[in-house]
């Protein structure tokens, strides 16, 4: 049997290429976040995460408001998002987005959302054991009570 080949992309974020629906959801939580949350959170997608537990590029992150500054850039952020947002994409086993959210709590991070694009579902953990799923058709919006966030799933799912 032929070993898969792993792309660029995939060996420098640790995680499989996007796909279309990944990308097209990604940009709608991205975009809805920002307009809905812009002062309460900055909206950061792709950025790298030096976590104790290993580096780690989550989808989106939710971090506290912070000012631009041109010329002081972070590459690397070396404090954890106060929620973290993966998007499954269709090679990844859902038993890899419970050890990154275990990895996630255990740095600090308040909530950490999996994405699941195939069946319209957003899980939303407070902890490690914990967690609130949301879907679109079943309800109409997503909470996060630790966040303070409500977002429509039509929205996103469309």
């Amino acid at each position: 049997m032929e070993t898969p080949t792993i792309s660029q992309y995939e060996l420098e974020r640790g995680k499989p290429m996007p796909s279309k629906n990944h990308a097209k959801i990604q940009g709608l939580l991205s975009f809805v976040l920002i307009r809905d949350y812009n002062e309460k959170y900055d909206t950061l997608s792709e950025i790298s995460v030096d976590l104790p537990t290993g580096g780690v590029v989550p989808d989106i992150a939710l971090y506290p408001p912070t000012s631009y500054e041109a010329f002081n850039d972070e590459v690397e952020m070396t404090t954890p998002p106060l929620c973290a947002i993966e998007i499954i994409s269709p090679s990844q086993p859902n038993q890899q987005f419970i050890k990154k959210a275990e990895n996630y709590f255990k740095a600090g991070t308040r909530s950490c959302w999996v994405v699941d694009p195939v069946f319209r579902q957003i899980h939303v953990f407070d902890s490690p054991e914990h967690y609130q799923t949301f879907q679109a058709g079943q309800e109409d919006q997503l909470i996060d009570h630790v966040m303070d966030i409500r977002l429509s799933l039509q929205e996103i799912f469309k």
